[in-house]
């Protein structure tokens, strides 16, 4: 591309949209039947369009469908309702500064999908099976745990942002990841010698249920629903991730422009009003929600069916549905008793019948036997 436009490498758009809408079609249109291979390039984004699409609106429309308000409208009108809805916000993204809101956008919403997947992972590796941990090995020591592996992670990054020192990072890391998990193992040591010697629990035992047990009897779980999963998939959700994460998202948050302003309300040089406030509030209203479901999750209960409510509704269909089968089961038996009874009395009748008919053959016989000489 420098050489056919004449201009320095460095000059050349490498990535994003240019690169997509111009360094590509450039590209392709120095092979044969270059024609083709644009239209098949366009299409090719149409369908990925229409793909991204499904994903965003299946996704919102189950959620609606699953939810109370949801529950009294039909499909169409809940896809209807939010196509129309997502159509209406893309309509910004058409105009002559669609190109700008979709840029500054793409920025802070990046910002929402880590912090959506470290609460992903936070559930999976932490909160799943946590009532189980603080009963084997003590809440206080569960705490301490905790304390230990996210604290001694955000103090390192204060010091890798904050000073910039890479090694003075990793040193704070590594010391107050040793003293949290020396108090840790003392709490533990306390817990066990609580135990009675028939539940004690061996140090094995106990640190494989502060590391690895409730994240390994998740995946036990869902390898019945989705197959074989490697140990080391319970591991990475629950000590590499996380962290990772959290690294990830204060990297971006500290981060500063060319001119020494932070990144974060400042991004790309763009102006306050409408781009920097639309792009932060749709960032901290996300995080907002977010954090009140997992601070007050109860919060949320009205607007969603329980499923207790469910179980009991399929338990008391059912136990009406065997209870109607065990009356009818009882009237078949009955009828059944009936029929037999009535066939007993017809194979009675005519047993009846044949023997005064016998009797009556044998009357006759000895009157005439009387008679004749």
């Amino acid at each position: 591309m420098a050489f056919v436009e004449g201009v320095n490498v460095d000059d050349v758009a490498v990535s994003g949209p240019s690169l997509l809408f111009g360094a590509y079609p450039i590209v392709f249109a120095t092979l044969p039947g270059m024609i083709v291979w644009v239209r098949l390039l366009f299409f090719t984004l149409f369908l990925l369009g229409i793909d991204s699409a499904f994903a965003g609106v299946d996704a919102v429309v189950t959620v609606t469908a699953d939810s109370v308000p949801g529950a009294k409208l039909s499909k169409m009108k809940i896809v209807s309702g939010w196509c129309f809805l997502g159509f209406a916000i893309g309509l910004l993204y058409a105009t002559d500064a669609g190109f700008r809101f979709l840029d500054v956008f793409d920025f802070y919403i990046n910002f929402l999908v880590i912090l959506v997947g470290l609460f992903e992972c936070l559930a999976v590796g932490w909160v799943v099976g946590l009532e189980k941990q603080c009963e084997k090995l003590g809440s206080k020591t569960m705490v301490a745990y905790m304390f230990t592996t996210f604290g001694s992670i955000i103090a390192a990054c204060g010091v890798w942002f904050g000073t910039f020192s890479t090694w003075g990072g990793f040193v704070t890391w590594f010391l107050l990841y040793l003293f949290g998990m020396s108090v840790t193992t003392l709490m533990l040591k306390k817990t066990r010698e609580l135990q009675s010697k028939e539940s004690q629990l061996t140090w094995k035992e106990m640190y494989y249920t502060l590391y690895f047990k409730n994240v390994q009897d998740y995946v036990e779980v869902i390898k019945k629903k989705v197959g074989y999963l490697p140990f080391i998939w319970g591991v990475t959700i629950k000590h590499v991730i996380p962290p990772a994460l959290i690294v990830v998202f204060v990297l971006g948050a500290v981060a500063s422009n060319e001119d020494g302003a932070p990144v974060f309300g400042h991004y790309g040089g763009y102006v306050v009003w409408p781009y920097q406030v639309l792009g932060v509030l749709t960032f901290c209203f996300t995080a907002i929600v977010i954090l009140v479901g997992v601070a007050a999750p109860d919060l949320y209960n009205w607007t969603f069916i329980t499923q207790v409510d469910d179980i009991s509704s399929k338990e008391k269909d059912g136990e009406v549905e065997k209870s109607g089968g065990d009356s009818l089961s009882q009237e078949e038996a009955r009828s059944d008793e009936l029929d037999e009874v009535a066939e007993a009395n017809e194979s009675g009748d005519n047993s009846l019948s044949q023997m005064k008919h016998d009797d009556k053959n044998v009357d006759m016989s000895m009157a005439n036997e009387e008679v004749l000489p």
